[in-house]
């Protein structure tokens, strides 16, 4: 079916066309006061969306700003969160969303004792200069 305004070729059955909007006049009940106006509560036609309506599988479930304040608040607890951070990340959860935020909180946690263990040595290397250029000195 072609729209009688535009056209366009019809797919679906949809009572408007899905490029231009005209009404298609294909809603059979009509107000009986006034034949020429359509009438979509008695009677409507279930509607198809041209676009499909996402639904969100439950392994990936968004975190809500107040689940991700709580893992925040929780990841940064010192020896807890190395344990939760475990758990989280190597399959204590299900959702994906919670997996992936936990694997980058143990990022974090990596790179930062990463670079203490460098700052501890950098310190143990400059300290150990000094005091060895101190004590030529004397």
């Amino acid at each position: 079916m072609n729209c009688s305004h535009c056209g366009t070729p019809q797919e679906g059955n949809f009572p408007f066309c899905t490029h231009c909007g005209q009404s298609l006049g294909q809603n059979p009940a009509a107000d009986p006061l006034n034949p020429s106006v359509p009438m979509y509560g008695a009677n409507p036609a279930p509607v198809q969306y041209p676009y499909p309506i996402l639904q969100v599988p439950a392994d990936h479930k968004p975190i809500s700003p107040w689940g991700y304040l709580g893992y925040t608040l929780l990841f940064c607890i010192p020896v807890i969160s190395i344990i939760f951070i475990l758990i989280y990340s190597f399959g204590g959860t299900k959702n994906i969303n919670v997996r992936n935020y936990a694997r980058s909180y143990g990022i974090i946690w990596i790179a930062s004792a990463i670079i203490a263990a460098l700052y501890f040595v950098l310190a143990i290397v400059l300290f150990a200069g000094g005091l060895a250029a101190f004590s030529s000195g004397m």
